[in-house]
C-alpha cells in the first residue's frame, strides 16, 4: 500500500523525467553503440528504446526552439519599425529645434537693435530737455527785458505773481500779446519735447514686447529639448533591446543547428537499433507477490486527490507486496534513472523505455544499477524496501505513457 504523493509532487517528477531524457541526449550517444555490442537483443531493444526518446525529446525542443526564434524576430522586426518612428520624430525635433534656436538668435539680434535705440532716444530726451531748459531761459530773459521796455501788462504781473511759467505761455499765446518768433519757439520747444517722450514711450514698449517674445522662444527651445532628450533616451533602450534579441537570436539559431546536428547522428544509430525492438507496451512482472492495492480510484485518504473520482482519491500503479530485500527487475528495457527521497515514493527508479513508455518502481531499499544506466527486461535492479510514506515492505509499480498512467495489469505478461 502506498501513502500518498501530491498531485503536483508526482507532475514534477514526469517533468524532470522528460527534462532528463534531454539531458542524456549527448552522453547517450557513445553509449548506445557500446551497449548494443554487450547486452545482445535486450541491450539493442534498450538502445533503441533509448535513441527512440532523445529523438522525440530532441525535435520537441527543437519545435520549441523555433516558435521561440519566430517570436524573436517578431518582436525584431517590431522593434525596428519603432527604431524608424522614434528616427523620424528625432529628426523632426532636430529640425524644429533648429528653427527656434534660428528665431531665438534673431530675436536676440532684434533686442539688442531695440536696447540700442532707446538708449539713443534716452540720450536724446536728455539733450532735448537741456535744450528746453535754455529755450526757457532765454524766453525768461526777453520777458524780463520787455518789462524793463515797459511793455509789461497785467498778463506779466499775473505771471510775476503766480510763478506758473507754461501757464503764463498759454495765456500769452490765446490773447497774441507775444511776437511771431516767441510763439515759434514755445511750440517747437513743446513739440519736440512731446516727440522725444513718445519715441522713449514707444521704444520701451517695443523692448517689452521682444524681451516677452524672446522668453517663449527660450521655452520653446527647453520644451523641444527635453522631449528630443526622452526620444534619444527610448532610441539607446531601444538600440539595446534589439542587441540583447540579436545575441539571443543568434545563440538559439546555434543551439538549433547543434541539435540538429545531434538528432542527424542519432537517426543514423536509430536505424539499426530499432530493427530489434524495444518500448511496446509489453511489460514483465517486476516481482512476484499479492497485489494489496490495485490500479484507479481508491477510498484510502492518504492516495493523491483526483476531483475527477467519486472517492476523491487515485492511486495511478499497483502495490505489489513481497518480503523487504525481494529482487526487483526491470519490466522492460531502457534508460534506468535512480532517486533518493524520504516521502511520497521514496527511494525509487524510473526507466525510460521509449515511444512514449515508462515505468517506475517505488519504496526501493537500495539500487543495482546507476542512474543514466541502460537495463534490459529482467534485469535485477535493486532490492524491494519500504522508503518514502509506506507501511510495510512492497513495490509500487507504474506504468505511464506519455505521462499519462495507465493500468499495469493491462500491459503485464
Amino acid at each position: 500500500m502506498t501513502t500518498p504523493m501530491p498531485t503536483s509532487r508526482r507532475r514534477a517528477r514526469r517533468r524532470r523525467t522528460l527534462s532528463l531524457s534531454r539531458g542524456l541526449v549527448a552522453v547517450m550517444l557513445a553509449t548506445a553503440v557500446v551497449a548494443i555490442a554487450a547486452l545482445g537483443t535486450d541491450s539493442h531493444r534498450a538502445a533503441a528504446d533509448g535513441i527512440t526518446d532523445k529523438i522525440g525529446t530532441a525535435k520537441h525542443q527543437l519545435s520549441a526552439d523555433s516558435a521561440s526564434m519566430a517570436q524573436l524576430r517578431s518582436q525584431l522586426a517590431a522593434a525596428a519599425t519603432q527604431e524608424s518612428a522614434l528616427e523620424k520624430a528625432i529628426s523632426g525635433l532636430n529640425t524644429q529645434v533648429s528653427t527656434t534656436r534660428s528665431q531665438v538668435a534673431g530675436a536676440q539680434t532684434q533686442l539688442g537693435l531695440i536696447q540700442a535705440d532707446l538708449a539713443a532716444a534716452r540720450t536724446n530726451l536728455a539733450l532735448t530737455r537741456q535744450h528746453l531748459a535754455a529755450d526757457r531761459q532765454q524766453l525768461t530773459v526777453e520777458i524780463v527785458v520787455m518789462y524793463k521796455a515797459q511793455m509789461a501788462s497785467n498778463t506779466f504781473s499775473n505771471f510775476l505773481n503766480s510763478g506758473d511759467f507754461n501757464s503764463f505761455w498759454q495765456h500769452v499765446l490765446d490773447v497774441h500779446r507775444l511776437g511771431q518768433s516767441e510763439q515759434q519757439l514755445i511750440a517747437t520747444v513743446t513739440t519736440e519735447e512731446q516727440a522725444v517722450q513718445d519715441d522713449v514711450a514707444r521704444i520701451s514698449t517695443s523692448k517689452n514686447q521682444q524681451t516677452q517674445l524672446l522668453a517663449t522662444l527660450n521655452g520653446i527651445v527647453a520644451q523641444l529639448d527635453d522631449a528630443l532628450a526622452t526620444r534619444q533616451q527610448a532610441q539607446q533602450e531601444l538600440v539595446a533591446l534589439q542587441a540583447q534579441d540579436q545575441a539571443e537570436l543568434a545563440a538559439m539559431e546555434q543551439a538549433t543547428k547543434e541539435l540538429n546536428a545531434q538528432i542527424a547522428a542519432l537517426q543514423v544509430q536509430e536505424a539499426a537499433a530499432l530493427a530489434a525492438g524495444g518500448g511496446n507496451g509489453h511489460f514483465a512482472w517486476p516481482e512476484t507477490g499479492p497485489i494489496t492495492q490495485g490500479f484507479g480510484c481508491t477510498t484510502y485518504p492518504f492516495e493523491p486527490y483526483d476531483p475527477n473520482c467519486a472517492t476523491r482519491h487515485f492511486h495511478s500503479g499497483l502495490d505489489i507486496a513481497a518480503p523487504c530485500g525481494n529482487n526487483i527487475t526491470a519490466a522492460d528495457s531502457g534508460i534506468a534513472h535512480t532517486y533518493y527521497s524520504a516521502y511520497g515514493y521514496g527511494d525509487h527508479i524510473i526507466i525510460v523505455h521509449g515511444n512514449g513508455w515508462i515505468s517506475v518502481y517505488g519504496h526501493m531499499a537500495s539500487f543495482t544499477v546507476g542512474d543514466g544506466q541502460t537495463v534490459h527486461r529482467g534485469q535485477l535492479i535493486g532490492y524491494e524496501g519500504s522508503t518514502g510514506n509506506s507501511t510495510g515492505c512492497h513495490v509500487h509499480f507504474e506504468v505511464d505513457l506519455n505521462n499519462v498512467p495507465l493500468n499495469p495489469l493491462a500491459y503485464l505478461s
